[in-house]
């Protein structure tokens, strides 16, 4: 088997050559006898973020399934993922400001957001679900559920970016990108998470209650 490894120095040149390289000595060989492979960095770049993905959509499936046991809908969950979502915005937006490259262990960061950030979701929907079921008028829990709910949901996020601030700050190249990944995400969440999910949540109410009437 013959490999030929990638070069990052004049990539698109370099790229040209080898395919060149290939050509010729894929007509010298017996394909039964030989192999040609394309190898290297970008060959292990391609395969890491193909793990990576099927790892995360793995584990929001996972966290799907959890939530919709709690909350015995199918449909609830989804708004609780939201919160995910703005995470993954807002590490990517954190990196890019400061400037700070998407490493494995910052992908991992993102990853990791999905099971630290969903709670602040379940926390807000959980309350509006008791208020409900208390006599509340649909915009009486929502409020009230963001009003009760919105210190201890930023006393944690403050809590969690603090403890991180030094590792971000520390230059360290393995562990910063993380660090700066679950900051970013977690700051982000927090705060759209008290805006977004009690607005959808409203959203989503009024389709429910014309589904039943209907």
């Amino acid at each position: 088997e013959i490999t030929i490894r990638d070069c990052p120095e004049n990539e698109e040149n370099y790229k040209e050559n080898v395919q060149e390289i290939v050509k010729d000595a894929r007509e010298g060989l017996d394909d039964n006898d030989y192999a040609i492979t394309l190898g290297g960095e970008n060959q292990a770049q391609h395969d890491f973020f193909s793990e990576i993905t099927i790892l995360c959509t793995s584990v929001i499936f996972l966290v799907y399934l959890v939530i919709a046991l709690q909350f015995n809908s199918l449909s609830l969950p989804f708004l609780v993922l939201v919160a995910v979502y703005l995470a993954i915005a807002g590490a990517i937006l954190g990196l890019f400001v400061t400037q700070t490259p998407i490493s494995f262990l910052a992908v991992m960061g993102m990853v990791s957001l999905t099971g630290i950030v969903v709670r602040n979701s379940v926390v807000l929907i959980e309350f509006i679900e008791q208020g409900l079921k208390n006599g509340m008028n649909v915009k009486e829990a929502v409020v009230e559920s963001g009003r009760t709910r919105i210190r201890p949901i930023l006393l944690t996020a403050l809590t969690s970016i603090v403890a991180l601030i030094p590792v971000a700050v520390s230059g360290d190249a393995l562990f910063t990108p993380l660090a700066v990944t679950i900051i970013s995400g977690i700051m982000f969440s927090a705060v759209l998470t008290l805006i977004i999910v009690p607005m959808m949540y409203l959203v989503f109410h009024r389709f429910r209650r014309r589904k039943r009437e209907a």
